[in-house]
């Protein structure tokens, strides 16, 4: 997912203006903990990188979901040419 990730920001920036401002908002929750509350905010977390692979191998057509975490980030938007002036809670 990262390298993905990088293609499509790098794609995003070189329509940027030099001086120009992106901003994005990233949910680090899982997409179904607001619909089900037998689950956590982080309930993809439990699982191992096999489980969520396999899980994901169903599902991932129609709504992907990554693990990524916020620390994660940064490093893959400055890879793609992008500064980053803020990271918000």
């Amino acid at each position: 997912m990262p390298r993905e990730l990088r293609t499509l920001l790098r794609d995003g920036n070189s329509l940027l203006k030099t001086d120009g401002l992106c901003v994005h908002q990233i949910s680090l929750a899982d997409h179904s903990y607001r619909d089900d509350a037998g689950i956590c905010r982080v309930n993809f977390l439990r699982f191992s990188d096999d489980e969520w692979r396999d899980r994901s191998a169903k599902t991932a057509r129609h709504q992907y979901e990554n693990r990524l975490r916020s620390s994660q980030y940064p490093p893959i938007f400055e890879t793609a040419g992008f500064n980053v002036l803020e990271i918000g809670g």
